[in-house]
C-alpha cells in the first residue's frame, strides 16, 4: 500500500470542518486503508478492525464515523456484483495519483449500481439479500435507520463519484473527437474549484451531458475549447 500525501489545504476544507473530531480522525486513517483507486471494503466490522487495530472502538461507532463522512459527500457506498459492502473516496482522483492500473476491489457500475450516502441503509439492503448475515443485522438492529435525522425516507444518492481522465478521454474518441480535447475538458472540470463544479458551484452529476452540451458542440461550431465565461450549456443546462 503505498503512502498517501495530504496537501495543506486540508485545514481550510469545509467539508473537514463539518465533521466531528472522532469522524476526522477516521476520514484519515480511512485514507490509509483504501486501495490505490480510492475504494475501500465498507462493512464497519471490517473497517473498525484496519483501521483502529490498538483502538476499542465498537462496530457501531465506526459505521456512525462512515456516516459522517458520508454526509460531507467525501465518500459514497455500493454494493458490488458478490453482495459485499464497498466505499469509494468521491475526489479521489483529484489529490492521488494512482500506482497501479487496475484497482484492488470491483468498482460501482455507474449504469447498475445504486449509492448510499448512509452505511446502515446499505447494510439493510444487504441484510434483506442474505439473511445469513445475523452480525450484519445485529449492527442494524443496534442503530434503527428510522432514527436517521434525514427527513428523506430515502436518501439515496445518485450522484457517482467523479469520472477518471481515461473515461473522459475515451467517451471524446468514441465519438469522434481528440484525445487532446478529452483531456482538456478533464482538466477543465477536474480543477475547478471545487472539483467537478460549473460556474454556479453546483456539482456536475451528468458529466456526459456537459461534454455534449458544451465540448462537443462548441468543437463543432468553432474548434476550440469552452472557456469558464462561455461554457454553459444552452440545451442541457447545469448538471
Amino acid at each position: 500500500m503505498p503512502n498517501r500525501i495530504i496537501k495543506e489545504s486540508i485545514r481550510e476544507s469545509y467539508s473537514i470542518d463539518l465533521l466531528s473530531a472522532d469522524a476526522e480522525v477516521t476520514f484519515y486513517r480511512l485514507l490509509t486503508y483504501a486501495d490505490d483507486f480510492g475504494i475501500f471494503k465498507s462493512d464497519p466490522r471490517l473497517v473498525n478492525k484496519a483501521i483502529y487495530p490498538l483502538k476499542t472502538h465498537t462496530d457501531k461507532s465506526v459505521a456512525n464515523w462512515l456516516n459522517e463522512i458520508a454526509a460531507a459527500q467525501m465518500v459514497v457506498f455500493y454494493i458490488c456484483e458478490e453482495g459485499k459492502p464497498y466505499g469509494i473516496f468521491s475526489t479521489w482522483q483529484t489529490h492521488n495519483s494512482p500506482r497501479n492500473k487496475k484497482s484492488k476491489h470491483p468498482r460501482p457500475n455507474r449504469a447498475e449500481s445504486k449509492l448510499f450516502n448512509n452505511i446502515y441503509l446499505l447494510l439493510k439492503s444487504i441484510e434483506i439479500n442474505c439473511k445469513r448475515m445475523k452480525s450484519i443485522a445485529a449492527l442494524i438492529q443496534s442503530n434503527p435507520i428510522q432514527s436517521n435525522p434525514n427527513p428523506n425516507p430515502n436518501p439515496i444518492q445518485s450522484i457517482a463519484p467523479p469520472p477518471v481522465e481515461k473515461e473522459v478521454v475515451d467517451y471524446f474518441l468514441k465519438n469522434g473527437f481528440s484525445e487532446q480535447l478529452g483531456k482538456k475538458a478533464f482538466k477543465y472540470y477536474n480543477e475547478a474549484d471545487p472539483p467537478w463544479t460549473d460556474t454556479n458551484g453546483k456539482k456536475v452529476k451528468a458529466w456526459k451531458q456537459k461534454m455534449v452540451g458544451n465540448w462537443f458542440k462548441n468543437e463543432s461550431k468553432s474548434h476550440k475549447a469552452p472557456n469558464r465565461q462561455t461554457a454553459e450549456p444552452s440545451k442541457y443546462g447545469d448538471n
